[in-house]
Order: C-alpha cells, then sequence, then structure tokens
C-alpha cells in the first residue's frame, strides 16, 4: 500500500528511524506530493495518541529512514495490508 500526505507537514526526529533501528536526527519536511510506502498500519498505544490508528512508512528518498504518523493525514491508494496490534 502506498500512502501521500494531504498537507504539508512536519516529521520529527523522535518519529523516525534509521535502517538500523536507531533514532534519526533530524527533522523531515512532507510535501503534498511526496509518495511512501506503508510498511504496517496499528493503534498506537503512546500517551498522547492512544487508539488513534497510525502508519509506519518507509521514505526511500532518505536512505530507507521509517517514521511514523497518524492515518488521517495521509491518502491511501493500492492493495490494503491488515492492520496490527504489534
Amino acid at each position: 500500500m502506498r500512502a501521500q500526505p494531504k498537507h504539508e507537514m512536519t516529521i520529527k526526529a523522535y518519529n523516525r528511524r534509521t535502517p538500523s533501528g536507531n533514532k534519526a536526527r533530524t527533522d523531515i519536511e512532507l510535501k503534498a506530493t511526496d509518495d511512501f510506502t506503508v510498511m504496517r498500519r496499528f493503534y498506537s498505544t503512546a500517551p498522547g495518541t492512544h487508539g488513534t490508528l497510525t502508519l509506519e512508512l518507509l521514505d526511500w528518498r532518505h536512505s530507507g529512514y521509517l517514521f511514523y504518523a497518524p492515518e488521517n493525514d495521509f491518502i491511501l491508494f493500492g492493495k490494503e495490508k491488515p492492520i496490527t496490534n504489534a
């Protein structure tokens, strides 16, 4: 499944991971024309967003970084993957 942001947004460094699993050091600016691969969909257990449907997205433009964002900020298209709680 693929995802495009509905509007311009900033993903903070604490919501990004490097390909080796470490926290990223810089924020990233997303444009409405960017395209990302959805790795998984899950319900957030973080205190501020508990119960929100969240996407784990793969960003090939930045060396395969993964980041997390609420699903309602993205337009989804392509074959759908099941929602997981892991």
